[in-house]
C-alpha cells in the first residue's frame, strides 16, 4: 500500500510540474486575480496534507495565488493573544490582513479586481472542474460572497474583495473580534460585525449579550448557539433573513445556495449537530454530490479530494499538451 501511495505522489508531483506550464492558459478571467488563503495548525498540517496538496495544485492549474500559513509562518499574536488552541481560529483574520498588505505593497494592476478566497484547512475540493470564477460570476462579482445556510452561517469559506467595500466589512469584523470574548471565535464576532455592517441604523446591539468580557484566564463562553439564533432572528426582523439573494437582498454581499454552495458539511454530521431541527431543513443545508467543497474533519474526504484533483489536473494537462 505504501509503495502505491509513493507512486501516486510521484505522479502527482510530475503533473504539478507539467501543469505549471499551462496554468495561465486555463485561467477563466484575466481581469480577476484570486488569492487562495488558509491557515493550518500543527495537527491539521499533517492530518489534511493530501487535501492541502490538492488545493495547491488546483490553484496552480487555475493561475491563483496560494497562501498556506502555519503556526511558524504567521504571527497570530499580532492580532490577538493566543492563550488556548481555540484562539488559533483568529489566525484567519491575521492571515487575511497579511495578504491584503502584500497586495497593497506590490500594487494593483489597472483594471484588475483582487479577491481573497478564504478556505478553512478542513475543507476539501470535491469538484475540481469548477473554477472560483464560476462563483464570482454567479454572485455578479460582489465584494463579499458566502454560502448561505438557514441553520448556521459559516465563514469557513468565503470570498472577500480587496476593495473599498470589502475592506469596509473587514475593518468592522477586525475591530469587533478584538472586543471581548466571543463564542465560536472569529465566526461568532462575524455575526455581530455583519449585523453592524449591514444594518448600521436599525441594529441596536441585541446580540452583544452573548459575548463575554475578555478574561485571559478563561476560554470562550458556551453561547454560540444562542448568538447564532440571535443573528438569524435579527437578520429576519430587519428584512434580510435566509436564504439566498432573493431573501437577503444585501448590497455588496451575495449568499449562494443549492448547487452553487461551496461551504456545507456532510449531511450525517449536520444531522447530529442540529438533531432538534426538522430533517428537511437540515437536508437543504448540507453537502450534496456535485458541490465544489465539503467542510469536514473526516480524512476520507481529504484523500478523495487528492484523488479527484490528481485525476482532473492530469486530464487537463494531457488535453493542453
Amino acid at each position: 500500500k505504501s509503495f502505491f501511495a509513493l507512486l501516486a505522489r510521484l505522479a502527482f508531483m510530475l503533473r504539478c510540474t507539467l501543469s505549471a506550464l499551462v496554468a495561465f492558459g486555463l485561467a477563466v478571467d484575466n481581469h480577476v486575480r484570486i488569492h487562495m488563503i488558509t491557515f493550518v495548525n500543527s495537527m491539521y498540517e499533517t492530518r489534511f496534507s493530501e487535501s492541502l496538496e490538492a488545493k495547491r495544485e488546483y490553484a496552480r492549474v487555475n493561475g491563483y495565488e496560494f497562501h498556506l500559513f502555519n503556526e511558524n509562518s504567521l504571527d497570530c499574536e499580532a492580532f490577538r493573544a493566543q492563550r488556548w488552541r481555540g484562539d488559533l481560529r483568529y489566525c484567519k483574520i491575521r492571515a487575511l490582513e497579511v495578504v491584503m498588505r502584500e497586495i497593497k505593497r506590490k500594487g494593483r494592476a489597472k483594471g484588475v479586481r483582487y479577491f481573497l478566497f478564504w478556505h478553512d484547512a478542513d475543507t476539501h475540493i470535491m469538484e475540481p472542474a469548477m473554477k472560483l470564477e464560476d462563483f464570482l460570476q454567479a454572485a455578479d462579482y460582489q465584494p463579499m460572497v458566502f454560502t448561505d445556510n438557514a441553520l448556521s452561517l459559516n465563514n469557513g469559506v468565503f470570498f472577500l474583495e480587496y476593495s473599498k467595500a470589502g475592506l469596509g466589512f473587514f475593518k468592522v469584523w477586525h475591530k469587533t473580534c478584538r472586543q471581548g470574548e466571543w463564542p465560536w471565535a472569529d465566526n461568532g464576532c462575524m455575526y455581530e460585525a455583519m449585523l453592524q455592517f449591514v444594518h448600521p441604523n436599525d441594529y441596536q446591539g441585541s446580540c452583544l449579550k452573548f459575548r463575554s468580557v475578555y478574561d485571559p484566564a478563561k476560554p470562550e463562553p458556551p453561547t454560540g448557539a444562542d448568538l447564532m439564533n440571535c443573528f438569524n432572528a435579527e437578520m429576519e426582523r430587519m428584512g434580510t433573513g435566509c436564504c439566498g439573494d432573493g431573501s437577503r437582498n444585501i448590497s455588496g454581499i451575495r449568499f449562494l445556495t443549492e448547487s452553487l454552495s461551496f461551504n456545507h458539511h456532510p449531511c450525517d454530521e449536520f444531522k447530529k449537530f442540529f438533531s432538534t431541527e426538522p430533517a428537511e431543513v437540515v437536508e437543504r443545508n448540507c453537502f450534496k454530490p456535485g458541490m465544489f467543497l465539503v467542510h469536514t474533519k473526516d480524512t476520507a474526504y481529504a484523500s478523495e479530494s487528492f484523488d479527484k484533483v490528481v485525476a482532473f489536473t492530469g486530464a487537463a494537462v494531457n488535453e493542453e499538451l
